[in-house]
């Protein structure tokens, strides 16, 4: 079982990394783009 704690962190995600993780994911899709 998570606890509460884990629980009020989750929503709390820092926007800094959500858009490291959406560049990367970019560059990801254009990498597979270039390959085809």
């Amino acid at each position: 079982m998570t606890s509460e704690n884990e629980l009020n962190k989750a929503p709390e995600t820092n926007p800094e990394e959500t858009e490291i993780c959406d560049l990367s994911d970019r560059e990801f899709k254009i990498a597979a783009w270039r390959k085809l």
